[in-house]
């Protein structure tokens, strides 16, 4: 096959299918149109003419989450909220951080952290990308913990003890 680029002198490219024009301008528009040759060297006629354009690649990352929320809402699992954060594009997803682990919860502003141990803390950070994976920083570490057992373990021998005791 040969390929015309901006209706240039043709450039031969095998018997690909395909073909990545690298180093191209940001922002410009260019021609295409391809023609297969034969063992002997005769072009057919040239394909219709198709146009791509590039594209300014973004570089500018999210704003980093703000308000960052954790509670505890059992003894195993903390709930953990944002506020959304902002991009020239588009915000993608989020991640958090918490005990060096990254999770990556998505496209979410409220994110449940569940099979944590019961009566600990824990210290988040967030953060934002774009669709171009731009990242923002992480934001201040906010704490929530998990609570503290089965608060009504035990109870019953309480009441009953409660119960037992006799006025004098």
């Amino acid at each position: 096959y040969e390929l015309s680029i901006d209706n240039q002198e043709p450039i031969k490219v095998g018997t690909s299918l395909a073909y990545l024009d690298s180093g191209l301008a940001q922002t410009a528009t260019h021609s295409y149109k391809v023609r297969a040759v034969d063992y002997s060297n005769n072009p057919s006629e040239w394909s219709l003419t198709v146009f791509g354009t590039t594209y300014d690649r973004d570089t500018t990352p999210p704003s980093i989450p703000r308000r960052i929320n954790a509670v505890g809402v059992s003894d195993t699992e903390i709930e953990v909220s944002w506020q959304e954060a902002i991009d020239n594009v588009e915000v993608a997803g989020y991640k958090l951080l918490r005990g060096g682990y990254v999770i990556d919860v998505g496209l979410v502003t409220t994110y449940t952290d569940t099979g944590l141990d019961e009566c600990t803390t824990y210290t988040y950070h967030v953060r934002a990308y774009d669709t171009s994976d731009n990242k923002s920083g992480w934001s201040k570490g906010k704490e929530g913990t998990t609570f503290c057992g089965n608060i009504y373990e035990g109870l019953d021998e309480i009441l009953e003890g409660v119960d037992n005791v006799q006025e004098d």
